[in-house]
């Protein structure tokens, strides 16, 4: 369930739904459905891998970018 905070677009309910039930779906390394949307998922495992694989600190020029993007 999602709580929308504030909403711009001007969609029906059923949009934002929709959209809702597809990005859980959209997790490719699960069978079903997952509890957050697939694009956190992934952000989530990409901070994981990156800090246990690289084992250092990133560049100083990378700290006020979205280089995880």
């Amino acid at each position: 369930m999602f709580n929308i905070i504030k909403d711009d677009t001007n969609w029906k309910p059923h949009h934002h739904q929709q959209l809702a039930y597809k990005l859980t779906h959209l997790y490719y390394n699960w069978i079903g459905t997952i509890r957050v949307p697939a694009p956190c998922q992934y952000a989530h495992k990409l901070a994981y891998l990156t800090g246990t694989a690289l084992h250092r600190e990133p560049n100083t020029k990378l700290s006020d970018t979205l280089f995880y993007l």
